[in-house]
């Protein structure tokens, strides 16, 4: 067991933390690539499954705003299920079209331009 100090605090590791990221590069790809290397390898679906894509998080934080209006009465559930709907498509196509993720996605994901949105759907 090794004893790593960081800011003040003892933490025990069990497996030195710089190895986390050498042991599956000398394991699997014996090349001594690096990490970001064997990210690019694995390619562009992996990436963008990853939880701190941007597109994602502009998502998760719209859906979740959402739910919060829902259970303080602020937002009708029929409404809520059709911004939820919006804004998944908005993120599939995000996702898949790189000029619109850089231009009027994050517009469009606004809370207001949402619900103007599937206002008029509706």
């Amino acid at each position: 067991m090794i004893s790593i100090t960081q800011k003040g605090q003892n933490k025990n590791v069990g497996f030195p933390t710089f190895l986390f990221c050498l042991f599956p590069t000398l394991l699997f790809y014996p090349l001594h690539r690096t990490c970001r290397q064997i990210g690019n390898l694995k390619g562009r679906e992996q990436r963008e499954l990853a939880n701190d894509h941007p597109v994602i998080q502009i998502y998760e934080k719209r859906r979740n705003t959402i739910n919060r209006y829902i259970k303080r009465g602020k937002l009708d559930e029929d409404l809520a299920e059709v911004m939820k709907k919006l804004a998944k498509d908005k993120m599939l196509r995000a996702k898949s079209d790189v000029t619109y993720a850089k231009g009027a996605y994050e517009k469009e994901m606004e809370q207001a331009a949402l619900k103007k949105e599937a206002q008029a759907k509706m």
